[in-house]
């Protein structure tokens, strides 16, 4: 700044200019790029993360790590990250996302002489979401029949294309094969049908009951029905499971039972494999004042302790105990005042079978 007496424009005697000195080293992740949450995550997700250079020195090899619920894969980037730059590393390692639920995530860089360790690190909640695929079923695409067992359900074209009927069961003995009525309101609708043998809400290849069955082969709008075998192997689980059927016009029904197709429909059932004490034991559940759910099993002569566990329509375990049994009965009351509303899932049972009951909190 100048400073001279009568100076006729005193606006420009002075100039500001701010200077940063950067230490040298000096980095930090800045963003998870990859995973991110959704219905069609894998046990083999990328893992990817943004690191910048926050100094004034470029840097080489050295180490970024990615933790998943506590496991830990450190990695040397091999650079060079120029000064005041970033880059996306993508991890040779892989994550396995694949169970429903949600995942907490961290990632950061490790350096000799790093001037800043709080810009090191940053956290994520990734969440594998029970998926419910997006489909066109206006123009009569889709499931309008599906008969198996005590399963008889005639529908229309339910919103979004996909339908939640997992309150509709059938029991089906391992080793069956099973007549499996369905109907369609257009032509070349493929149907595959899944039973979710393991319960980690994923329809893989080995637990297909039905596949590429076609209805109404070289039609157009109008309504068909068919009869096809659903067969169950005889290695099967025992247990209540989801049976989602899924159809496509016009193309085989995609191997991921999550992606979402131009035409068709999904439907969600219940499946019971076998019989046993529980499997066979009647279980209700009944809405008490004060959002508490009392929840009852009647059996004929089981005595062994079971566990009772609530889930979220994202798989998110609330509540879980032990449930002892009176001359066969088993009652729990839980009190759901403290959760979001959405639809929850109630298990009893043990590590083999299982009787579940799906409820709605408003």
């Amino acid at each position: 700044e100048t400073a001279l007496d009568e100076d006729d424009i005193p606006e420009n005697d002075g100039y500001t200019k701010e200077v940063t000195n950067y230490p040298p080293v000096d980095l930090g992740v800045t963003e998870i790029v990859n995973p991110v949450s959704s219905d069609d995550l894998t046990e083999f997700e990328p893992l990817v993360v943004k690191i910048r250079n926050y100094g004034g020195e470029a840097q080489s090899d050295f180490d970024v790590s990615f933790v998943i619920d506590g496991d830990e894969v450190t990695e040397t980037v091999a650079g060079p990250l120029n000064a005041l730059d970033s880059m996306e590393y993508t991890f040779t390692a892989t994550g396995d996302f694949l169970t429903l639920g949600s995942y907490d995530v961290m990632a950061y860089t490790t350096i000799d002489g790093d001037f800043d360790n709080s810009n090191d690190t940053v956290y994520a909640i990734i969440e594998k979401n029970f998926c419910q695929p997006n489909t066109n079923c206006t123009v009569g695409d889709g499931l309008r029949w599906f008969k198996v067992g005590d399963i008889d359900n005639v529908t229309d074209c339910e919103p979004d294309g996909y339908g939640d009927f997992t309150d509709l069961s059938t029991e089906l003995d391992t080793g069956s094969t099973n007549e499996l009525t369905v109907a369609t309101g257009y032509g070349n609708q493929h149907v595959r049908v899944w039973i979710d043998y393991n319960d980690n809400f994923v329809f893989e290849m080995d637990e297909i009951v039905v596949d590429d069955f076609i209805l109404g082969e070289g039609g157009t709008q109008e309504y068909y029905e068919g009869v096809t075998d659903l067969v169950v192997p005889g290695s099967a689980t025992l247990g209540e499971h989801i049976m989602r059927a899924k159809t496509n016009w016009n193309n085989p029904v995609p191997d991921n039972a999550c992606e979402e197709t131009s035409y068709g429909e999904t439907e969600d059932y219940t499946a019971s494999i076998q019989q046993n004490a529980i499997m066979s034991g009647d279980m209700t559940v009944a809405y008490l004042p004060g959002d508490v759910y009392k929840v009852q099993l009647t059996t004929t002569g089981l005595n062994e302790r079971l566990v009772i566990t609530v889930h979220d329509s994202r798989g998110r375990k609330v509540i879980q105990n032990w449930i002892n049994g009176n001359n066969g009965v088993y009652t729990f009351e839980f009190d759901m005042s403290f959760a979001d509303a959405g639809a929850y899932l109630i298990r009893i049972g043990n590590d083999k079978y299982g009787k579940v009951k799906r409820i709605v909190v408003k």
